[in-house]
């Protein structure tokens, strides 16, 4: 099953950009007979289940924080659809002393305890047993 989104000209430059950040996730949805799980984050707390392959956040109406699941099924991508200039906060589960808890790399020798996603982007990651990584 293809997954598509129809884009239309609306005159508003953020409307416009909005369609163009939901096509884009579109075109991130695998194809074939995979099923694909989302889930739309508002204001507050979301937290990951372990099943969903898209998290939308929507942040507009205030910052959004996105508790990482324990035991993941396979990497998460985490997208905002705002833009907004509210926080995304993406933390790793079970916040714990300093060093016993998972960490997030997003490209640096040092994980972090959390990782914030700007306006209209994402940030894809996969836990490879104790990091998170971005892939």
């Amino acid at each position: 099953m293809a997954v598509t989104f129809k884009q239309f000209k609306t005159g508003d430059a953020d409307l416009d950009r909005v369609q163009q950040n939901i096509a884009a996730a579109f075109r991130e949805v695998p194809s074939a007979s995979t099923t694909v799980t989302t889930a739309v984050a508002r204001t507050g707390q979301y937290r990951a289940v372990g099943t969903e392959d898209v998290i939308f956040v929507d942040q507009s109406g205030g910052p959004v924080t996105v508790v990482l699941p324990e035991a993941p099924k396979q990497p998460l991508t985490v997208r905002s659809i705002s833009k907004a200039a509210n926080t995304i906060t993406i933390t790793a589960p079970g916040v714990q002393p300093a060093g016993s808890s998972p960490k997030i790399g997003v490209g640096t020798a040092d994980p972090a305890q959390l990782v914030t996603v700007a306006p209209l982007g994402l940030l894809r990651l996969a836990l490879d047993g104790s990091t998170w990584w971005s892939v």
